[in-house]
């Protein structure tokens, strides 16, 4: 009796897709235990070591400058940081907003480096669930700097006054993202 009915031959190419979902899957199992508190122990030593919010200054909407201990909420929170012009930026963004009702946005801060405040303006009409977030201009880096953000975008997870997790990019994964933000800021 032979089996050769029976068994398939996998494509070397469908290894790699094969792989890659298993990671996702992984990554989104890995986010979840973390957000719901029962995280591995690795990760729990990580949540541990928080970094505290850096001090930089930053200038509102309005034109004033206000330093970075103004961003601050209660409980947990959460940054964006963009760079105009930004292909990645602006799907991030859209995530966000998604995520955003009245009650979250106003537990988001988005820092545009770098951008003349039309830009903002534009951001703030195309991402109207946004509406209460805070909006700042960080004209001279000084926010990016201080955020470790070479790269733009950056969601940084803070709690109080410590940074808790970021998130560097959108490439990695938009499905795995969105979950983890709506555990963050769940009301």
């Amino acid at each position: 009796m032979s089996l050769d009915c029976c068994t398939k031959q996998v494509r070397p190419s469908h290894w790699r897709s094969m792989t890659a979902a298993a990671l996702a899957r992984l990554a989104v199992a890995g986010m979840l235990l973390l957000l719901s508190g029962h995280a591995p122990a690795f990760a729990q030593g990580a949540q541990a070591g928080r970094t505290p919010w850096p001090a930089f200054t930053l200038t509102n909407l309005d034109g004033a400058t206000q330093s970075s201990d103004a961003l601050k909420r209660p409980g947990r929170w959460l940054v964006v940081l963009l760079r105009r012009p930004c292909a990645s930026c602006e799907p991030v963004l859209s995530l966000v907003d998604k995520q955003s009702t009245e009650n979250r946005a106003s537990r988001v801060v988005v820092i545009v480096s770098r951008a003349p405040r039309a830009d903002i303006d534009r951001l703030k009409a195309r991402f109207p669930n946004l509406a209460a977030a805070a909006w700042y201009l960080d004209v001279n880096g000084q926010a990016a700097q201080a955020l470790h953000a070479a790269e733009a975008p950056v969601v940084i997870g803070v709690e109080g006054d410590a940074i808790a997790w970021s998130w560097k990019g959108l490439a990695l994964q938009p499905a795995a993202f969105e979950v983890t933000l709506s555990g963050w800021l769940k009301e």
